[in-house]
């Protein structure tokens, strides 16, 4: 599966069950998505698209063959 570039996130919502967190884009191709991985993978990812959501900035996503995200960047 593809890294999407520039992506807009608009939402985050996260449990206080481990790892359970998702992300929505704007991006129709991508919308709401799990995001997945250890415990502190999780919890690194949501920090970046909380980050990108809250000062509107555009990030990179990775997103595995099971639909979910494995990786954030936010951009330099």
């Amino acid at each position: 599966m593809p890294w999407y570039t520039n992506e807009v996130v608009r939402q985050v919502y996260a449990r206080n069950v481990s790892g359970d967190a998702r992300a929505y884009f704007t991006n129709p191709a991508i919308g709401w998505r799990n995001i997945s991985g250890p415990p502190d993978s999780v919890t690194n990812i949501l920090a970046v698209l909380s980050d990108a959501a809250t000062n509107n900035t555009p990030c990179n996503v990775y997103v595995g063959f099971g639909g979910t995200i494995l990786s954030a960047q936010a951009p330099a």
